[in-house]
């Protein structure tokens, strides 16, 4: 069997034939090339994993600067991995987790380096063995790796790999596996991430054992207890409802009965017995019959379940009115599609900590202005006589976990933005109607989903905005139950004072003496960049410092065209030896690695 590399790689291509159609090749010889080129993209990864091995040992740690890796002091700096990051387009996550492997196959799994090298084991492979031998010392590595490299690997999917190394482990070194097992339970975590379907999936890592265990019969035990109480779906969307149950406080069984008119002493709890846990739930049940019916009374009467009002939501204004089907988003989770949006939106209408804001963009998505509203009947403002760019779009009303800030009234900036056209004889930019909201071009009156929203126009959900024209208050009012006052028909009417947002110029409208931000320019900024301004980060901008592109300390402003949220591992690599960020304009973040490669990362894009 040939080895791989370049001589195999044009063997395979060959076989391929014009347009990789594999005309006149027969299924086994399909079969071949198949694996030849699997064998040949395990070479190309050990060659992509020495080049970062030899970035790693190029970038030795300091005594403050050193990355950690298992829990321990790496000997590479802190920031060599967000260099790998940006050059593959990757997380500093995934970069750490590569450069990490790439170190243990050069200087302690020279088995496995040469397996990966050869073909015998793809990239993902290699990583679970150094992974599972991080724990033990040099000697007791090789003797893992020996056990397990390259006598058992061949032919062997990764999950065989990972328990044959597991064991290789134990038998090495018991007492550094149940050191770093007991490390992990106190990093245990908890992650929410979108899928590709749309849906969620929350995910806790580091569990004991032991409890783990327990959590999982205890879910399947709520799930058949739901299967006899005659809930219908299949085991798995049973376990999902028990789960949610479980962390939201529901009561499933109960809400079922309810909507079904089963009394809470029917059958619906007996059924053919079952061991464990879920017939002594029911056991439990019956012998307490008036505990049981208060709560399932209880239950049946509770308002449903609102979503907290730290979610942040993005929402296209004519999503939200039920004028067009753009999607939003969720910060911190993803796109979500636009019914889910509305959704979302009208029942974080009636949370009373819920705090609304209003962005206007271009055509592009990036944002152009920015109001805060807050509940007021003030008398409507003439329109200012220079609204945002033409084109622009109202981004949309979003709940916002943003820290509480009262906008004032204030006059615009000096200056529009640079791709506005000169206002009309009506005060309104070229194509756009005086009195409609700044970016839409749609007369008084109009429900053209491709225009937006015009003036006073309301969803089906009670949720209405009106605007004058160009900066200045805009008018939102959110209909429905609200949990402002007891027996209240609706939220206030509310206020959006909309003001620019700096981008591309700056009038300095927000700045100041000090070192830290106003309210005001922090919440701006966090607007106009989203997330933290190394490009590969997508920590969320509220999340992050707010920090000088040219130091306070050596005379940089605190405004605007000078500030940009970092989070703090980013924070601390633009301060860091070899390492520089610019701001030539606002919004626009452009950093220089130790390597001399620069990277950009402008204003967000929301969903328009």
């Amino acid at each position: 069997m040939a080895l791989p590399g370049p001589a195999l790689a044009a063997a395979a291509d060959t076989a391929a034939g014009p347009d990789r159609a594999y005309a006149g090749v027969s299924d086994d010889e399909l079969i071949g090339v198949l694996t030849a080129w699997q064998r040949t993209e395990s070479w190309a990864a050990a060659g992509r994993l020495s080049a970062a091995a030899e970035l790693a040992r190029r970038r030795p740690a300091t005594s403050k600067d050193h990355a950690t890796r298992g829990g321990a002091p790496a000997p590479w700096g802190k920031f060599c991995a967000d260099e790998v990051a940006a050059a593959l387009s990757v997380s500093r996550w995934a970069a750490e987790k590569a450069t990490a492997v790439a170190h243990d196959l050069a200087t302690r799994l020279p088995l496995t380096r040469q397996a990966l090298h050869e073909g015998v084991v793809d990239a993902y492979k290699a990583q679970v063995i150094a992974e599972a031998t991080r724990c033990l010392d040099d000697a007791a590595a090789a003797q893992a790796e020996a056990a397990v490299v390259p006598h058992v690997v061949t032919g062997k999917t990764p999950g065989q790999i990972r328990a044959a190394i597991a064991r290789a482990v134990l038998k090495a070194d018991p007492n550094a596996a149940r050191q770093r097992r007991e490390q992990a339970q106190k990093d245990a975590r908890v992650e929410l991430w979108r899928e590709d379907a749309g849906t969620a999936a929350i995910v806790s890592f580091g569990l004991p054992p032991d409890k783990a265990l327990a959590a999982d019969q205890q879910i399947t035990s709520r799930a058949m207890d739901l299967k006899a109480a005659g809930v219908p779906g299949s085991m798995d969307a049973l376990r999902v409802r028990a789960y949610l149950d479980a962390l939201l406080g529901q009561d499933t069984i109960s809400r079922y009965k309810t909507a079904n008119g089963t009394n809470s002493s029917g059958s619906d709890d007996t059924g053919p017995a079952q061991d464990g846990p879920a017939q002594d739930g029911r056991a439990r049940d019956r012998a307490a019959p008036s505990q049981s019916s208060g709560n399932e009374q209880a239950a049946a009467t509770a308002a449903p379940i609102r979503p907290a009002a730290r979610i942040n939501l993005t929402i296209p204004l004519a999503t939200l009115l039920g004028l067009a089907d753009h999607p939003g988003e969720a910060i911190g989770f993803g796109p979500i599609d636009a019914a889910l949006a509305r959704d979302l939106a009208a029942q974080a209408a009636g949370h009373p900590a819920t705090k609304w804001c209003v962005t206007v963009t271009n055509p592009d998505g990036h944002p152009l202005a920015h109001g805060c509203a807050k509940p007021g009947r003030r008398k409507p403002e003439r329109p200012r006589t220079r609204p945002p760019a033409p084109g622009s779009r109202p981004h949309g009303s979003q709940p916002s976990d943003a820290r509480p800030r009262t906008p004032g009234s204030r006059r615009p900036r000096s200056s529009q933005p640079s791709d506005a056209r000169p206002p009309t004889r009506d005060g309104a930019p070229d194509g756009q109607q005086s009195g409609a909201p700044p970016g839409t071009t749609t007369p008084p009156g109009s429900d053209d989903p491709a225009r937006g929203p015009s003036p006073g126009v309301s969803s089906s959900s009670g949720i209405s905005i009106a605007a004058p024209g160009g900066y200045g208050t805009w008018r939102l009012r959110l209909a429905g139950p609200s949990l402002r006052e007891p027996g209240g028909t609706g939220w206030p009417e509310l206020a959006v004072d909309l003001e620019p947002i700096p981008v591309d110029d700056c009038d300095h409208q927000h700045q100041t003496s000090a070192h830290d931000p106003s309210d005001k320019l922090r919440h701006l900024v966090e607007i106009r960049d989203g997330n933290c301004s190394w490009p590969p980060c997508r920590r969320d901008a509220r999340r992050c410092d707010y920090e000088h592109t040219v130091p306070w300390e050596q005379g940089g402003l605190t405004c605007a065209c000078n500030g940009g949220p970092r989070c703090r591992h980013h924070h601390h690599a633009k301060q860091a030896h070899g390492w520089k960020l610019e701001q030539h304009q606002p919004g626009y973040h452009t950093w220089t690695t130790p390597a001399g490669r620069t990277y950009t990362a402008g204003p967000v894009t929301y969903p328009v």
